[in-house]
């Protein structure tokens, strides 16, 4: 069995085309995983401004809640008054 060592241009051709090949889909993973990795933080930092958000949304509903409750109380109390309930009447003993 004989080996034919002559090495022709097509050959050294097709040899540097499947080297650049692998060299450009290495460089475009590493790319590409660089992009996913910006990706990933980009997130995490959008999660953090979207949790910000929300929880400032739930700390104005509560806030209106409780002053919702607290013009509900006054106006009950201006209620009160106004039909003579919320007085501070005196007392038996002072009146005698």
């Amino acid at each position: 069995m004989t080996f034919n060592w002559e090495i022709s241009l097509g050959t050294l051709l097709s040899l540097a085309t499947l080297i650049f090949v692998a060299g450009g889909f290495y460089y475009s993973t590493k790319s590409l995983y660089e992009q996913v990795t910006d990706i990933k933080e980009d997130l995490k930092s959008l999660n953090k401004v979207v949790m910000d958000v929300a929880l400032s949304n739930v700390r104005q509903d509560n806030f209106e809640k409780r002053t919702d409750d607290r013009f509900r109380h006054v106006e009950e109390d201006i209620r009160e008054l106004k039909h003579g309930e919320g007085f501070i009447n005196a007392s038996p003993v002072a009146t005698r």
